[in-house]
């Protein structure tokens, strides 16, 4: 998004749901690893 030209509250608008949800798929994976839930 560096790139684009567009206002830095709608690249925020864009990135923020994007990473929240990035965010979430990864600890859904890291936590389906066997014993990490042990370890958390």
């Amino acid at each position: 998004m560096a790139g684009a030209v567009i206002p830095s509250l709608a690249k925020f608008a864009i990135v923020l749901p994007l990473a929240i949800a990035c965010s979430f798929t990864l600890t859904h994976l890291i936590r389906a690893v066997p014993g990490v839930k042990r370890v958390l």
